[in-house]
C-alpha cells in the first residue's frame, strides 16, 4: 500500500490534470469533432471514462519513469 507522501502525491497529480483548463478544453473539442448528437448518453459516458482511465495510466507511467533513480540523476544533473 502506497505510504502518505505518495497518496499526496499521486493526489496532486491528479487535481492539477483535472483543474487544467487546457486539458478540459482539448477533450471537449476532441469529442465534439468525434461524437455526433446521436450517440447515446450512456456511450459517451463510457468513452469520458475511458479517457479517464487511459489518461491516468498513461501519466502514471510517465511518473514512474520519471521517478526511476536513473533518470531521476540525469534530470538533476541538468537542473539549476
Amino acid at each position: 500500500m502506497a505510504d502518505e507522501p505518495t497518496r499526496k502525491t499521486i493526489w496532486r497529480g491528479v487535481l492539477c490534470n483535472v483543474l487544467n483548463p487546457k486539458a478540459v478544453v482539448y477533450m471537449l473539442s476532441l469529442f465534439t469533432v468525434v461524437l455526433s448528437p446521436d450517440t447515446p448518453m450512456w456511450q459517451m459516458g463510457v468513452y469520458g471514462v475511458w479517457m479517464a482511465l487511459m489518461l491516468f495510466v498513461w501519466f502514471s507511467l510517465v511518473a514512474l519513469m520519471l521517478s526511476a533513480p536513473a533518470v531521476s540523476k540525469r534530470f538533476q544533473r541538468f537542473g539549476h
